[in-house]
């Protein structure tokens, strides 16, 4: 395609720009490009991304979008699972996802994107590993259903089929 001036004769030389976005402009773009739940805002605002709480970010982007109730929420969800007696990871597999590393762990696992309920891309949600408590060398609904039980006093529990690990999020 040329450039062409007001009397259809093309511009020359040909003039070019280099366009570049910031590292949260490329994550934001993400958000246009790619299916999203439906009912949220299509493009959240830079203001609730932020660089802190690297516990809470996914390995491809160094922003993130965490909710107050994931800050109230992730430490105090482990010590509470601990005080029950359930064996813990130090912390959270999961919190905020960027929307390509939400569709990358759908795909990885075999299964079908479902970006209906996903309030990962909005940092509302908390995965936490389910560990083998009962010692049977299994991870079941067995060690799944009481971490489910302490999951409770902290949010919504969606179940996604697997008792690999718990999802929590913001009621």
């Amino acid at each position: 395609m040329t450039l062409c001036n007001e009397r259809g004769s093309p511009i020359t030389p040909p003039f070019s720009k280099e366009v570049v976005q910031s590292s949260l402009g490329r994550l934001r773009q993400e958000y246009v490009d790619i299916p999203k739940p439906s009912g949220i805002v299509p493009v959240p605002g830079v203001e609730v991304f932020t660089q802190d709480h690297p516990d809470c970010k996914c390995p491809d982007s160094e922003w993130c979008i965490v909710s107050p109730w994931v800050l109230e929420t992730k430490d105090a969800f482990i010590q509470a699972a601990e005080q029950a007696g359930l064996p813990m990871k130090g912390e959270p597999t999961s919190v905020y996802r960027s929307p390509v590393w939400n569709a990358n762990v759908y795909l990885e696992m075999g299964k079908a994107v479902n970006w209906h309920y996903h309030r990962h891309l909005l940092g509302e949600a908390i995965d936490y590993a389910v560990l083998d408590s009962n010692h049977d060398a299994n991870v079941d609904e067995h060690d799944y259903d009481p971490l489910v039980d302490v999951a409770l006093d902290f949010g919504d529990v969606e179940w996604e089929y697997v008792f690999n690990h718990v999802h929590v999020q913001e009621p």
